[in-house]
């Protein structure tokens, strides 16, 4: 079979993992990159040898284009999905899915009427440490579920605001710490912990005074299993410190430290595995674009669902707009 032909589209930070999974890939070909910033969208032709176009109609028009990669500003997320499920490519959706609910439940009706594949790169459920979590929850043996803990306490200074028009604004990120950093996060407390039925959570804006979204949030998930979520997170640490999962049960607490997975049954504590991380400034983001990427490419050729669907992203993304709410109105709100 011949390769994908591969589009992206923004050609910013998180454009690098997505090239490499591309690259690395037997199945894809990157062949276009597009960017509205013209020496950006340049500079990346010219380093992987391929073309590239300013106008993100000219990637929807382009007949040789199989799947596009949508890795721009979040308020083009549904937009820009959506044209393309229209146009007839199959699409790789960064997180978050969009920065508002109606957007988001009309891109639900458009992947429906359209014979083609979205995916959504929550990556972070393809580490090995989350991978095994989830395997020991549906096992059983861990007993009922009682309690999680989620921390992301990591640093962003003022320029990570200022060298991008768009994040730091509501009308165009949507939010702060939580949609751009602890998202992933916030979704693998519910991925393992089981479906949360109300939030109550804070946030707010302590070090960051030339933007209009949080810094730091404090938060609670209420399950529908009965047990209890508590989340702390922030950009206001020295450093980006690694992320903290805990996740109590009846006969086992399961803890991720580190990027190693620990099982303690109350007398000793059990080393299960540990994640492998790429080297450099962003190693915090792992290797799970790759298993990501692989997945939505086979289900695009196998015609089914990828494993991290549309609606994965949307209850993820729910999760952050839902703590949103409940932080203007000050009172704890449904899940859904």
């Amino acid at each position: 079979m011949s390769k994908l032909n591969v589009a992206i589209v923004g050609c910013g930070a998180i454009s690098k993992v997505h090239i490499q999974s591309i690259k690395t890939l037997q199945m894809s070909k990157l062949s276009l990159a597009c960017d509205c910033n013209e020496e950006i969208a340049r500079e990346v032709a010219i380093a992987e040898n391929i073309d590239y176009v300013t106008d993100y109609k000219e990637v929807l028009s382009n007949a040789s284009i199989d799947v596009i990669h949508i890795l721009t500003p979040h308020y083009l997320h549904c937009q820009m999905a959506k044209e393309a499920l229209e146009a007839g490519k199959h699409v790789v959706l960064e997180k978050p899915v969009g920065i508002d609910y109606d957007e988001m439940i009309e891109l639900v009706e458009t992947a429906k009427r359209a014979n083609v594949t979205i995916g959504i790169t929550l990556q972070n459920r393809n580490n090995a440490t989350v991978v095994k979590m989830k395997e020991l929850v549906k096992s059983g043996v861990l007993g009922d579920f009682i309690s999680s803990k989620g921390l992301v306490v990591w640093n962003r200074e003022e320029d990570y605001y200022s060298q991008s028009a768009w994040r730091g604004r509501l009308a165009t990120e949507g939010g702060g710490l939580l949609i751009n950093q602890a998202i992933h996060i916030l979704d693998l407390m519910e991925y393992i912990g089981g479906e949360v039925e109300f939030i109550k959570g804070n946030i707010m804006n302590y070090n960051h005074k030339d933007i209009e979204v949080e810094d730091t949030c404090v938060a609670q998930f209420y399950y529908k299993n009965g047990g209890i979520g508590n989340f702390y997170g922030t950009n206001n640490h020295g450093i980006d410190s690694d992320v903290e999962l805990e996740f109590v049960y009846e006969n086992a607490t399961l803890r991720l430290l580190d990027h190693q997975l620990f099982v303690n049954n109350g007398t000793d504590s059990k080393l299960m595995c540990t994640d492998l991380l790429p080297s450099g400034d962003k190693a915090y983001w792992g290797l799970g674009h790759e298993s990501c990427i692989k997945d939505i490419y086979s289900a695009i050729i196998e015609s089914r669902e990828p494993k991290i669907s549309l609606n994965d992203g949307i209850q993820a993304t729910m999760l952050v707009l839902k703590i949103y709410e409940s932080s203007r109105n000050n009172k704890k709100v449904k899940r859904s």
